[in-house]
């Protein structure tokens, strides 16, 4: 493999670590505001 396509490789990596998490904390946002904090949405 050449060392252009490992860094690209590892760059896409990266990419796809932020854009997992900016989607997670976003869905995790969106369900709060939606059912409010995960203890008191487990008493409804």
């Amino acid at each position: 493999m050449s060392k252009n396509t490992e860094n690209s490789y590892q760059q896409r990596d990266v990419c796809i670590d932020k854009n997992e998490s900016s989607w997670n904390k976003e869905s995790y946002n969106a369900w709060i505001n939606r059912f409010g904090e995960p203890k008191e949405a487990a008493k409804k």
